[in-house]
């Protein structure tokens, strides 16, 4: 079966499933999609090479042959149990994404489906390759009218890599994140990278402070990648931290402080020379709260 009648039977597959998806969910605090928020990963593998652009190859082989393939196309479905009787949460994806000589874009089109109100979510963002030491990523979201999805977020990272061979990577990154409801984030973040040939080791701090009363938190991050573009790539990403907001729907609101651990399983696979399979598995818990078991399936489609 070639690779095209796999992405178009996943297709229909999907459209029913939208088609037919109840809209079951879980209530939560709503302020915890932050440490959730899947802005970036589905770009992991293109950043993981970040001196694609190479001027003399580009002139000996020419734009075409250097570049390969330019697009690409994701389509995944997503599956949550949350316990303590919160319910399921489901979700349905679409992805294009564009490389060009020194820039990549995408664009994200998600859907939810949960007990407190389904809703959409649209995400556009850019890489880019400024010179051989900087690149940044800048991205901007914008959710349907419900208590989990933002009202508007926007991402910026500024990327700079250093060593012998540029083979590794300190990152700076801001976010900003309105919600529909009474509540605004702002993320200050800070990592680093080590790129050793199949091998990617990082890790990330990140500082949120929320509003209203300007309440921080800390969270980590650490992550170990294997593979190679065109073969697979695996991952597995471990968070902790804790989840602290201002309550202003209690009776007398009062500070809310949570502790929380995070651990995604991811792996893509190509099949064939131009698409392949992908998936996630992971374990949520928020203190005093729930606890959440998801996994992801999708198929990517390059041309």
């Amino acid at each position: 079966m070639d690779g095209m009648r796999i992405v178009r039977i996943f297709f229909i597959i999907a459209i029913c499933w939208f088609f037919g998806a109840p809209a079951l969910g879980s209530e939560t605090s709503g302020h915890d999609q932050m440490t959730e928020n899947r802005t970036d990963s589905t770009l992991d593998e293109w950043e993981r090479d970040p001196d694609w652009v190479k001027a003399k190859e580009l002139e000996q082989f020419g734009i075409g042959r250097m570049m390969g393939k330019r697009n690409r196309i994701e389509l995944d479905l997503g599956y949550d149990y949350l316990s303590d009787n919160y319910g399921n949460w489901k979700n349905i994806r679409l992805m294009y994404l564009r490389r060009e000589l020194t820039f990549v874009y995408f664009f994200e089109l998600e859907s939810f489906f949960r007990k407190e109100g389904n809703g959409v979510k649209l995400v556009g963002g850019i890489y880019k390759d400024w010179n051989l030491w900087l690149y940044t990523y800048t991205a901007a979201a914008a959710g349907t009218n419900s208590e989990y999805l933002p009202h508007y977020r926007f991402d910026h990272d500024f990327n700079f890599k250093f060593g012998k061979k540029r083979n590794y990577v300190f990152t700076l990154g801001g976010t900003y994140v309105d919600y529909h409801v009474n509540h605004r984030d702002l993320i200050l973040s800070a990592g680093l990278a080590g790129y050793f040939n199949k091998w990617i080791l990082e890790y990330r701090i990140f500082r949120n402070i929320s509003n209203p009363g300007r309440v921080g938190s800390f969270s980590n991050t650490f992550g170990v990648t294997y593979g190679s573009e065109g073969t697979h790539w695996t991952s597995l990403l471990f968070s902790f931290g804790n989840q602290a907001y201002y309550s202003t729907e209690l009776a007398s609101p009062e500070k809310v402080d949570q502790n929380s651990l995070d651990l995604l399983l991811k792996h893509r696979h190509w099949i064939g020379k131009n698409w392949g399979l992908y998936g996630e598995a992971g374990f949520f818990r928020l203190s005093d709260e729930y606890r959440k078991v998801g996994s992801t399936l999708g198929v990517f489609w390059d041309f």
